[in-house]
């Protein structure tokens, strides 16, 4: 399944660590044999293993001298840079998608980083490893403005927080463009499971369609879990590791079972108690049933603030519900003639054979008009070819990427 991980940190000469230079940590990014000029240091990771791809990346006014190759991109960063805790780079370790094939996940990793950091200004070095087994890529980042003569200031800009929420988000929304493109319905977000709970549970509070309140609720039951803990490289090959990750998948395994049988058994009841109040005038039943439904969320939910997040809606819509009943008594009591009822049930039984032959229902319960249906499908197929021409015309007329073979 397709997991979200994306971590920034920065190359600097105080952190003590080998990524103490640039060169070594892009020396051992592309699997590489470099030899740092500033401190006469040779790295050489070229027994490593593990790369599939590396290349630079460059704005069109980069000079040729920084993107000849990555040695000599951090030579001169290394050799410009003069304070003992200068920052030298930006790193960021983004995992792919097991999903696509290695050259979808090659095509998804440089649209990323052309729209997120090339665009910027920066000049990129990139790195795929482990394209077969936990897909990921390494990208180092320059940190300062490009000028026709070579490196400016720096820009902070890049440093701030929100920038940095901004490439999560973006590499988020890239991720799931190619997601789509290739077939797959399903998508990853850069938010915590946490933070994506309290949205559900925000959103079940906004929407009145009770069969929406359901798919919310479902949603939430299915992110009332913890995140997957990452296991490096170096211990994934331990037992204990392992199974570790085992329980994990088998955990994440039965709480998507129960929020799918959540969602399936609940609609179902729904589209019921909606039969019989359209026979019977029972509203106060379906209220009931679907409020105690969501309110045995309290069982699933651990976190405190958002039980109480929870229950502030469920009081809101009991307060709801015991309003209806009067009303729509209110409004039986009204009802027309025996005759009208008879013409009345007349018309709903042919409008519901009417129904029924122009909407279908999935197997989740879902109701779709055929022919509105099939007009969504055939749009939604047009415009995936519009963005498939129009990314193959902008590959065709962009200038080529400068990278290393």
């Amino acid at each position: 399944m397709a997991i979200y991980y994306f971590d920034v940190s920065s190359v600097s000469r105080s952190s003590g660590k080998k990524s103490a230079s640039s060169v070594a940590a892009s020396a051992y990014q592309n699997r590489a044999r470099y030899t740092d000029e500033r401190t006469g240091t040779t790295y050489d990771y070229t027994k490593k293993g593990g790369l599939y791809y590396s290349g630079i990346l460059a704005p069109e006014n980069a000079p040729e001298s920084l993107t000849a190759s990555p040695v000599a991109l951090w030579g001169t960063v290394e050799a410009i840079e003069k304070r003992k805790d200068a920052r030298l780079a930006k790193d960021f370790k983004i995992s792919l998608l097991v999903e696509l094939t290695p050259e979808q996940n090659k095509a998804l990793i440089l649209d990323f980083a052309q729209q997120a950091f090339v665009s910027k200004g920066m000049i990129v070095d990139l790195a795929i490893h482990d394209i077969d087994t936990q897909p990921h890529s390494h990208i180092k980042t320059t940190t300062r403005e490009l000028t026709p003569e070579g490196f400016g200031g720096k820009v902070r800009e890049w440093d701030k927080m929100d920038h940095i929420m901004e490439w999560r988000e973006l590499w988020a929304k890239v991720a799931n463009e190619h997601l789509l493109k290739a077939g797959h319905d399903i998508t990853i977000s850069h938010l915590t499971l946490k933070e994506q709970m309290k949205e559900a549970l925000e959103e079940m509070d906004k929407t009145t369609d009770l069969e929406e309140k359901i798919k919310l609720a479902s949603k939430a039951i299915e992110l009332n879990r913890p995140a997957m803990k990452t296991i490096s490289k170096k211990d994934w090959g331990d037992p204990k590791f392992q199974e570790i990750r085992k329980q994990e998948q088998e955990a994440k395994k039965q709480i998507l079972k129960k929020a799918k049988n959540f969602r399936i058994k609940n609609t179902r009841e729904l589209r019921e108690i909606q039969k019989e109040l359209d026979k019977k005038f029972r509203p106060s039943k379906i209220y009931k049933s679907i409020s105690e439904a969501i309110r045995n969320l309290n069982n699933k939910i651990t976190d405190s603030k958002l039980n109480n997040i929870l229950n502030d809606k469920l009081d809101k819509l009991n307060e709801t519900i015991k309003s209806v009943p009067d009303k729509i008594k209110h409004s039986v009591e009204k009802r027309k003639i025996k005759k009208e009822n008879k013409e009345r049930e007349r018309i709903n039984k042919e409008e519901e054979r009417i129904f029924r032959e122009t909407h279908k229902m999935d197997e989740f319960g879902n109701i779709y008009n055929k022919k509105e249906d099939k007009q969504y499908q055939k749009k939604n197929n047009e415009l995936i070819k519009q963005q498939l021409a129009s990314n193959k015309e902008k590959d065709e007329t962009k200038p080529k990427d400068k990278r290393k073979n």
